[in-house]
């Protein structure tokens, strides 16, 4: 009786603590998804795979969303935006920036630098728009 009450609470204990380290999981996942992702896009928008790259950048976008890598999803936009930009749609390039800078309170802390570039091309985009 004694040794099932043991193996109950090896159970129990092994459960739980799958359980919490789930949500650690799901971001390292997330994390590494996205990083993978936008690395792909990069190259792909270098060498001119404009389809691609739109691609790769959606899905680090997806995977960012989903976790706590506010700069994950800034890059993304930011290349969604460059793609767009040398697709030659700029009103959708534009967009993307903004909603890139929409993640500037949460990333700003550990990429100071990153909302100036990203304001600096939005400011280069909307000068294009101008007639």
């Amino acid at each position: 009786m004694e040794i099932w009450i043991i193996v109950g609470l090896v159970v129990f204990c092994l459960i739980t603590l799958t359980a919490m380290n789930k949500p650690q999981r799901d971001a390292r996942r997330s994390f590494e998804t996205s990083d993978a992702h936008l690395g792909r896009g990069e190259i792909a928008f270098q060498c001119g795979n404009l389809d691609e790259a739109r691609s790769h950048f959606m899905r680090a976008r997806t995977s960012a969303s989903t976790g706590r890598t506010p700069i994950f999803k800034a890059e993304a936009a930011y290349g969604l935006a460059r793609v767009a930009e040398r697709s030659g749609d700029l009103a959708a390039a534009r967009d993307y920036l903004k909603e890139a800078l929409s993640f500037e309170a949460e990333f700003a802390p550990y990429h100071p630098n990153y909302a100036s570039l990203l304001r600096s091309h939005l400011a280069q985009v909307e000068a294009k728009l101008k007639p």
